[in-house]
């Protein structure tokens, strides 16, 4: 899998310089394994151990599919 440096820099400031959970979506061409894009969900419900989505995101990825 290819990530773009801009994907990776998302991931980093949103997701590996916090503490766990957090999460989002991962975004990129179909049937061609690159990540372009990442969705940081802000509005999602986590503990130290489990991450739920947000309903926006989840809309979000929806959109993106159509």
């Amino acid at each position: 899998m290819v990530v773009t440096d801009i994907a990776l820099a998302d991931i980093r400031r949103n997701i590996a310089e916090h503490r766990p959970e957090r999460g989002g979506a991962l975004f990129g061409p179909r049937d061609y394994p690159l990540v372009t894009h990442f969705e940081f969900d802000a509005e999602a419900r986590t503990t130290s151990v489990s991450y739920v989505p947000s309903v926006r995101l989840i809309q979000s990825v929806r959109n993106v599919e159509r």
